[in-house]
């Protein structure tokens, strides 16, 4: 949805939403530096805080933009939904889970996705941009997608889905999350 710089005059810079972006990879420069430069591409979209943890070989992008309302009160753009398209696309390219070791169990290349209101922005408009964007990267990119808490319909908690999964599980070769396409044959328990 493209606005005009009138338009843009209107929008209530105090209704923010902030997204935690998080990716099983934190060793490989040139993997990162892709990731963050989509996220840059976007002057409407801040990147307030990176986060690369190398022994759990998983990096998180906080980045914060605005929401624009219709006439009724009810959400429809923010800048945020693009840029983590784009950033969701990046990370898809370039990060292969077949080679990925760490410390820190993860589901994907694209481990986590987490939007919450900043300023007088509310916990449902952090919601609707999550099913939004959780929709267009099931659909763009063929890959399953979990909602939890607020963008849940029942509310359910992030933890109950990832025991679910089998996410705390070890692989099958006793190394805690080398390779997660192996961790749901884990006989373990967690």
């Amino acid at each position: 949805m493209d606005f005009n710089k009138e338009q843009k005059k209107t929008i209530d810079q105090s209704i923010l939403l902030c997204c935690k972006f998080f990716v099983s990879e934190s060793r490989n420069n040139a993997t990162l530096n892709a990731i963050e430069r989509v996220a840059r591409s976007n002057p409407e979209t801040v990147i307030v805080n990176m986060f690369h943890d190398r022994s759990y070989n998983r990096a998180r992008y906080d980045l914060v933009s605005y929401v624009l309302h219709d006439c009724t009160g009810n959400p429809i753009y923010s800048p945020l939904h693009q840029t983590v398209i784009a950033m969701a696309e990046a990370t898809f390219n370039a990060i292969n889970l077949e080679f990925h070791e760490g410390a820190h169990p993860r589901l994907g290349a694209l481990d986590d996705i987490i939007f919450h209101p900043l300023g007088h922005a509310s916990l449902d408009e952090a919601a609707w941009l999550a099913k939004a964007v959780a929709a267009d990267i099931g659909n763009r990119f063929s890959v399953p997608v979990f909602l939890y808490a607020a963008a849940h319909p029942t509310g359910k908690e992030v933890d109950a889905i990832r025991r679910e999964l089998g996410y705390y599980r070890p692989n099958s070769r006793g190394s805690q999350w080398g390779r997660v396409g192996n961790a749901r044959n884990a006989t373990a328990e967690p």
